[in-house]
C-alpha cells in the first residue's frame, strides 16, 4: 500500500461473507466462548500512516468494526501511560497520563477541532515516514518527534483561534473542567514536564537543584516552604508549557471516550492493562512513599533464567496499607489510580505482574544480579535473613514467621513458604490486603465484576500468590505454551484450566505460537506435547494414532501446522469461558511482540499491517493464518457427543454453514 497521505481505508464490513458474524457469534454461544484479541494501542493499523498506530483513529475504528464482524468481543490493550524519547516500553510508563503519541493528529485537522492542525503538517508527516522492509512497524523517535511538533502547532492556533471559535469555546469549558477533575496528578505531571525543559533532561536524579527533586516530598517544614515558593515559580515561568501538557492530556482523554463509546456501540469492551512499574515521572512526585533503597525484580522464571533487575522502584507497605487496616497515603494513590482505569474501560483491566502485588521480589540497590546471594528476597515472605545481611531489612514487613518457610527449598523457590502457612486466614489476609483494598474495592466502585480484573500470574507463582488469587477465585491467565507436559497436573494444561480463567496460546511475551512450535519440532522437543495433546483431544484410540501420524515422515511445515492447528483445539475445548488471541497469532505473523529482558530493538514495535483484510486471505491461504469457523467447526465435533439432543440439532446446521465460511473467507 502506498504511504502517500489520504489512501482509502478497506471498508472493514465487507471484507467477511455476510452471514459470518451471525455464524460464528451462533457458534461461540453454543461452545461458550468468547473472543478477545490481544493487541496494545500503538499495534492498531492506520488509514493514513504517521508512523504509529492507536486505537483512537480512523484506522483504529474500522479495526474496532472488523474485530466486531469476526466475533470478537473484547480488545486486550496495553498500558497506556506516557512513554519516553528513549524508551517505548508501555510497561515504564506513567500511571496517570495518557501517552500523547495515541492522539489522532488527523482529526485536528477536522472542523470538529476547527482545523487547528494544517492539513500540509499531517500529510508531511505521512508522507515522510520512513520505509520499512519489514512487516508493519512502529517508527517510534520519528513520530516521537513529529508528533510533538504537530500538537504544539495545533496547541499554538487553539490559543490564537479560542476568543473567536465558538467550537474552541465549547472544548475549552470542557478542558478547563478536565484539568480541575485531575488536578491531584495532572499538575504534578505537567510540572514534571517543565522542569524536564527547564533542565533539558527528564530523569529527575540527575537535575541539579534539590528543591526540584523534592518538590512534592520535602522531608521538613523548612524544605516545604521552599517547594511552595519554587512551585509558584514554575508555574508561572512555564506556564505555557503547563498550559500544553494540560492540553494534550485533554485531547487524548476525549479521544479515548469517544473510542470508548464507538466500541462498545459496536460491542467490543476495551481492556485496560496496569503495570507494576513506575515511570520517572511518578517515582519523582510519589518518592516519599516508596522503600528506601529497594528495587522491585524478578527472580530466574518462565520469561528468564538469569531473572530480572527491573530496576524499579517498591512502595513502603506502611505506606499502602496502615496497621489499621486503613489505606495510606500510597494505598490512596494506588487506588486512584485503579479507579480511573476502571472508569475508562468497561472491560475492566489486566494487572500486569500480580507476584509483585502479593509476594514482590526485591533486590538492594547496587546489586548486579537477581539472585539472593547479592541481596535480593521476597519482601512478605523474609522472616529471617539469608546470606545476605541486607534481607535483615525485610524481617519487619513479613506476613509469616521462620517456622512458616521450608528451608529445603532455595530462597526464590515458588515452593519456600509452606502451603500450611497459608491454612491460616489472617495471613492470607495479609498477602491479599493490595488486591482486596485497593484492585477490587476500585473495580467495585465502577460496577466492574471479578471476572473482569484479569491478574497476570505467569512465570512464578509463588504459594501466598496462589493462595491469594484462590481465595478470591481471581481470574488468571493460562498459557499453553507453558505446559510441562510430563507434569499431568499441570496448570497450563487445557483440561486442568477453570471455567473462570483466561485461556491463550500466548500473551505479547511470548513468541507466535508458529514460532514455539517450530523450535519444538527443530530442537526434537515436540513429542511430549504432541502425545498430551493427543490423549487430551481424543478419546478413541484410532485417533489419538491417526493425529499422531502426522508427524511421521512429514515436512517441519506440515508437522508445524498440524501441531499449531491441534493447540488451537485445545484452547477452543477447554472449560475457559474466554478465550485471548493475540494479533500475531490471529494473523499467522511469525515476529515476537516482545522479548522479556532482552535488549531488541523490535521489541513493542509490530503492528498489524494497514492493508490487514488482504494480508489476512493471504495469510489463510498460506495456511499459517487462525481460520475461526474452521476451528469452531472441528471443536464442536470434538463436543459433539456431549450435547444435548436439542444442541446436536443445532450444531448440525452451524457445521455446515462453518466449514463453507471457512472455504469462503479465503476467496
Amino acid at each position: 500500500m502506498s504511504k502517500k497521505c489520504c489512501s482509502a481505508a478497506l471498508a472493514p464490513e465487507k471484507t467477511l461473507p455476510l452471514t459470518y458474524t451471525e455464524t460464528v457469534s451462533e457458534a461461540l454461544k453454543l461452545l461458550d466462548k468468547k473472543l478477545c484479541m490481544i493487541i496494545h494501542g500503538s499495534s492498531f493499523p492506520s488509514v493514513n500512516d504517521t508512523g504509529m498506530g492507536s486505537p483512537f483513529s480512523h484506522g483504529g475504528r474500522n479495526f474496532i468494526t472488523y474485530l466486531e464482524n469476526l466475533g470478537f468481543t473484547g480488545i486486550q490493550l496495553g498500558p497506556d501511560g506516557k512513554t519516553k524519547s528513549i524508551d517505548m516500553s508501555p510497561y515504564a510508563s506513567t500511571m496517570f497520563s495518557t501517552n500523547p503519541l495515541f492522539i489522532d493528529i488527523e482529526a485536528l485537522t477536522k472542523e470538529e477541532w476547527d482545523n487547528i492542525l494544517s492539513k500540509e503538517t499531517f500529510e508531511e508527516i505521512v508522507n515522510n515516514k520512513p520505509e520499512n522492509s519489514d512487516i508493519n512497524r512502529v517508527e517510534y523517535s520519528y513520530i516521537f518527534s513529529k508528533q510533538e511538533s504537530a500538537l504544539k502547532e495545533a496547541f499554538s492556533t487553539y490559543q490564537k483561534k479560542l476568543a473567536s471559535s465558538k467550537v474552541l469555546q465549547e472544548l475549552d469549558k470542557k478542558l478547563k473542567a478536565y484539568v480541575e477533575e485531575n488536578q491531584f496528578w495532572l499538575e504534578k505531571d505537567a510540572m514534571y514536564e517543565a522542569l524536564s525543559i527547564a533542565y533539558n533532561n527528564d530523569y529527575w536524579p540527575l537535575w541539579t537543584n534539590e528543591t526540584d527533586k523534592k518538590l512534592f516530598c520535602p522531608s521538613n517544614e523548612a524544605e516545604a516552604e521552599q517547594a511552595k515558593v519554587r512551585i509558584a515559580e514554575i508555574k508561572k515561568e512555564y506556564a505555557n508549557e503547563i498550559a500544553f501538557y494540560e492540553f494534550c492530556q485533554f485531547v487524548v482523554f476525549e479521544q479515548k471516550e469517544q473510542t470508548k463509546e464507538f466500541a462498545l456501540s459496536h460491542g467490543i469492551n476495551t481492556i485496560a492493562d496496569i503495570q507494576v512499574a513506575f515511570s520517572d515521572r511518578d517515582s519523582w512526585s510519589a518518592q516519599s512513599y516508596f522503600l528506601k533503597g529497594w528495587n522491585l525484580g524478578c527472580p530466574p522464571d518462565l520469561f528468564s533464567k538469569s531473572g530480572q533487575l527491573w530496576g524499579f522502584p517498591v512502595f513502603n507497605p506502611e505506606n499502602v496499607v496502615k496497621k489499621d487496616g486503613t489505606l495510606g497515603e500510597a494505598g490512596k494513590l494506588l487506588k486512584a489510580r485503579y479507579e480511573k482505569v476502571f472508569k475508562e474501560n468497561p472491560g475492566g483491566a489486566r494487572i500486569d505482574h500480580a507476584v509483585g502485588l502479593i509476594d514482590p521480589y526485591v533486590y538492594k540497590d547496587g546489586i548486579s544480579s537477581a539472585a539472593p546471594k547479592y541481596g535480593a528476597s521476597r519482601l512478605f515472605s523474609s522472616p529471617t535473613a539469608h546470606e545476605n545481611d541486607a534481607c535483615k531489612e525485610l524481617e519487619q514487613y513479613s506476613r509469616i514467621t521462620s517456622t512458616d518457610l521450608d528451608l529445603t527449598e532455595p530462597v526464590d523457590s515458588e515452593f519456600r513458604v509452606k502451603t500450611s502457612a497459608l491454612d491460616r486466614a489472617d495471613v492470607v489476609n495479609r498477602y491479599a490486603e493490595v488486591i482486596e483494598k485497593v484492585i477490587l474495592a476500585a473495580a467495585k466502585e465502577y460496577n466492574q465484576d471479578k471476572e473482569n480484573v484479569i491478574f497476570e500470574d505467569l512465570g512464578t507463582i509463588t504459594t501466598p500468590v496462589a493462595a491469594v488469587l484462590d481465595k478470591f477465585g481471581l481470574t488468571g491467565i493460562r498459557v499453553t505454551q507453558f505446559v510441562v507436559p510430563e507434569k499431568p497436573e499441570h496448570i497450563y494444561r487445557g483440561i486442568n484450566i477453570d471455567s473462570h480463567h483466561c485461556v491463550t496460546p500466548g500473551t505479547h511475551d511470548n513468541a507466535p505460537l508458529r514460532m514455539w512450535a517450530t523450535e519444538l519440532f527443530k530442537t526434537n522437543t515436540a513429542q511430549p506435547h504432541i502425545d498430551l495433546v493427543a490423549q487430551d483431544l481424543f478419546e478413541d484410540e484410532a485417533q489419538r494414532n491417526e493425529f499422531k501420524h502426522k508427524f511421521v515422515n512429514s515436512s517441519l511445515e506440515e508437522k508445524v501446522e498440524a501441531f499449531v492447528y491441534a493447540k488451537y483445539l485445545e484452547i477452543f475445548s477447554t472449560r475457559a469461558s474466554n478465550i485471548q488471541i493475540s494479533f500475531a497469532d490471529y494473523f499467522g505473523i511469525d515476529k515476537t511482540y516482545n522479548r522479556p529482558g532482552a535488549n531488541d530493538p523490535t521489541n513493542w514495535t509490530l503492528r498489524v499491517p494497514n492493508d490487514y483484510s488482504e494480508f489476512y486471505r493471504h495469510q489463510l491461504n498460506s495456511n499459517v493464518a487462525l481460520n475461526i469457523p474452521q476451528i469452531l467447526a472441528d471443536t464442536i465435533k470434538l463436543k459433539y457427543n456431549k450435547l444435548s439432543a436439542e444442541e446436536k440439532a443445532q450444531a448440525d446446521e452451524l457445521l455446515a454453514k462453518l466449514n463453507k465460511l471457512a472455504q469462503e473467507i479465503k476467496a
